[in-house]
């Protein structure tokens, strides 16, 4: 409800979505509204499991808890958003309409989440006694910057060749630095949020829990977010699934590796 009402009251410059030419099996048959609710009930029961399931066995606090996580799934939907894909914009070029129509359209998405999370973790996590808080290792200054800078060179490196391959669509031919300048802060971002998110998955043995991160936290949330020109545009789904669950599966080995023999 929070999702929908925002989307409603905030601004859309430009140009209007023409619904009509939404043309999946769901969108056809149920309607817009519909499958968008939908969408948006999975997306942030994934917040409430996400939280209940991995915030209780944090040592950290609860409203940092919901702070991270909110500002971490909020900084991906306003740059995901972002993506230089003209098909299913109202825009014919690239430039500065389009770029205010995909901020207040990932704004949509990021403000809801921001909320839904300091909500969920507060109403559902339990506070912390201090005679179990511990003092969580920092990661250091080399150690961040390695860590961002494996997933933003995994995630260019693979994004790029999806480009030329051909198995996610892209406007790079027509606005080649636009696509690679957003395809970099992509990767960049990914990078922030691991660290964003990371030392509320640290274990008591100072492992990470890194399969309960990158795959069921960040991994299943990013995929449904992609999903969704899938759920209204017919044939896009088995893409945004493919390009997507490619993101969360380098994510994956690259801070596998890091985590092992770079600590």
């Amino acid at each position: 409800m929070i999702a929908i009402a925002v989307h409603a009251l905030l601004p859309s410059p430009g140009a209007e979505v023409d619904v009509s030419s939404f043309d999946s099996f769901l969108a056809t048959n149920l309607g817009f509204p519909v499958v968008a609710s939908f969408y948006f009930i999975l997306l942030y029961l994934h917040v409430l499991i996400v939280v209940s399931i991995y915030g209780k066995y944090s040592e950290m606090e609860k409203r940092k808890i919901g702070l991270r996580f909110g500002f971490a799934y909020g900084i991906i939907y306003l740059v995901a958003m972002q993506e230089v894909v003209l098909s299913g914009s109202p825009f014919e070029q690239y430039g500065i309409d389009f770029i205010l129509y995909q901020f207040f359209m990932g704004l949509g998405d990021a403000i809801p989440v921001v909320l839904v999370y300091i909500l969920v973790a507060h109403f559902f996590l339990e506070k912390k006694a201090n005679s179990v808080k511990r003092k969580i290792v920092e990661l250091s200054r080399s150690q961040i910057v390695l860590r961002v800078a494996v997933i933003a060179g995994l995630i260019v490196i693979e994004r790029i060749l999806g480009y030329y391959v051909g198995y996610i669509d892209s406007d790079i031919q027509s606005y080649p630095v636009p696509v690679i300048c957003w395809t970099i802060l992509i990767g960049v971002t990914f990078g922030f949020v691991y660290i964003l998110l990371r030392p509320i998955y640290v274990r008591q043995d100072g492992r990470v829990a890194l399969f309960q991160l990158v795959v069921c936290s960040l991994g299943i949330n990013w995929i449904w977010f992609n999903s969704f020109m899938g759920l209204i545009m017919k044939g896009l789904m088995g893409q945004m699934i493919l390009r997507s669950g490619i993101d969360i599966f380098l994510i994956y080995i690259g801070m596998r590796v890091c985590e092992t023999y770079h600590k």
